[in-house]
């Protein structure tokens, strides 16, 4: 799976960005880090994900 990952992140500079972007901005608004919050920022990049969000967020 950490290849998989790896690859589609590869594939996809400007979601991961974006999206290393948004811890920082729920600690700082003292929430954590969601699934939700990935699948809104996935939908607003227009992508989908060829794995679960889960998946994703665990081998970043």
């Amino acid at each position: 799976m950490k290849l998989k990952v790896k690859d589609w992140r590869a594939a996809h500079l400007a979601f991961i960005a974006d999206a290393e972007k948004m811890p920082f901005c729920a600690v700082k608004n003292g929430e954590p880090l969601t699934q939700a919050d990935v699948k809104r920022l996935l939908v607003e990049h227009g992508l989908e994900l060829p794995l679960s969000v889960g998946t994703l967020m665990r081998h970043w």
